[in-house]
């Protein structure tokens, strides 16, 4: 196994990325099409997002596997954000006129303004884990954590806690208000027939 954080600026450097990161979109949407979720998150790399006609090239994937476009979820670091060129704005806008909601992701690590973000319709921000790992042992990061959250819903944003690890951090960050949490208390990277069976299972015991 080889670390994203290895590979990807490899794959950047040596001009694979868009291939890659289309190949990644293509699985997952067929993956997960089936599969009993709202949304299905796919990073994206701002090599991508400067491409010429990516936004053409993502809509084309998903009518040819037929997943629709408001289930789908794209997730950009708040640092690569930050450096977006205006093509790659331009970009955005146009997928998330389509349907395709988009989420901020490792919020907090990055220089974004707030008057950047305001400036775009994005749908979510992902709380980096860096903030979450140590919100049950520092009151000012618990509280950085809960401002986070209370600015984003009054932005009307959704949020999403990454590494959540104890069943301490979780409580805490659903008495914020978290609405998603992301973590290996809550499930591990996993192939996704393994997924699937998880997925059937839980609704066969549903009420």
């Amino acid at each position: 196994a080889v670390s994203p954080a290895l590979f990807i600026p490899i794959a950047e450097e040596a001009g694979l990325i868009t291939d890659l990161g289309l190949w990644v979109l293509e699985a997952a949407c067929r993956d997960a099409i089936d599969w009993p979720v709202e949304h299905l998150a796919v990073n994206v790399s701002p090599v991508q997002l400067r491409a010429a006609g990516f936004a053409e090239t993502v809509l084309g994937t998903l009518e040819k596997i037929g997943f629709p476009a408001t289930r789908l979820e794209l997730e950009i670091t708040e640092t690569d954000f930050a450096g977006t060129e205006e093509v790659g704005m331009q970009t955005i806008k146009m997928l998330n006129a389509a349907g395709i909601a988009i989420a901020i992701d490792d919020f907090g690590t990055g220089s974004s303004t707030f008057e950047r973000l305001r400036n775009i319709d994005f749908d979510r921000i992902k709380i980096d884990q860096s903030f979450v790992k140590s919100i049950t042992e520092s009151e000012g990061d618990a509280e950085i954590v809960r401002a986070m959250i209370s600015m984003a819903h009054a932005k009307g944003l959704k949020t999403t806690a990454e590494g959540v690890e104890t069943a301490e951090q979780r409580d805490v960050l659903r008495s914020f208000g978290c609405d998603e949490l992301q973590g290996y208390l809550l499930g591990k990277p996993m192939p996704p027939r393994q997924l699937s069976e998880i997925l059937k299972a839980a609704e066969a015991i549903a009420p």
